[in-house]
């Protein structure tokens, strides 16, 4: 079975990370972290941060199999694709001191992310052949509490990327080519 073409949960993760950090450094957001975890509680936000982690996974589509000769050897070839809903949110902790007019927030690194994301088609941070953004959700801003009890935002979206899977099985010498296809 050659599962060259199968990406593997945690190279996608990877994918993901790298792309995120490739936006923040050309936003010019140094000092921000990229950290894979499901929305953290509150109590465990870090500052400069932007969490990430897919929440749902989907195969659609059609997925049949498919004799194809590879380097002269029969192989079944079999296909599918998985829509990624992943969610990205940040967090940035406010300094009175320090914040001006210039200052970007949580709410302005999550929303340039979202704006780099849906600018995939132009600007190639998922540049892979078997990977690619289709849409994104509306930034949302959730309020919280924080432990001193001031209201704080925590902005988050989601986007959706396709991932092509695909394995080969050898199947040696065929007499006949039979093509069953079947929904799922």
């Amino acid at each position: 079975m050659d599962k060259n073409n199968y990406h593997l949960t945690n190279a996608i993760y990877a994918k993901i990370k790298s792309a995120l950090e490739a936006m923040l450094v050309d936003l010019g957001c140094s000092g921000w972290q990229v950290v894979r975890s499901n929305q953290p509680t509150i109590q465990a936000l870090q500052g400069d941060t932007i969490y990430f982690d897919v929440i749902s996974r989907r195969r659609y589509g059609t997925q049949g199999t498919v004799p194809v000769k590879v380097d002269g050897v029969w192989t079944v070839e079999t296909t599918w694709y998985e829509e990624l809903l992943v969610q990205v949110s940040g967090f940035k902790r406010k300094s009175p001191q320090t914040d001006s007019v210039e200052t970007l927030s949580s709410s302005d690194v999550v929303g340039l992310l979202q704006g780099l994301v849906n600018a995939n088609g132009d600007i190639k941070y998922f540049s892979e052949d078997w990977l690619d953004v289709i849409r994104s959700s509306d930034l949302r801003e959730i309020v919280f509490q924080t432990d001193s009890g001031l209201n704080d935002k925590f902005p988050m979206f989601e986007f959706v990327l396709v991932v092509e899977q695909r394995v080969l099985k050898n199947i040696g010498k065929i007499d006949t080519i039979e093509i069953e296809t079947k929904r799922i």
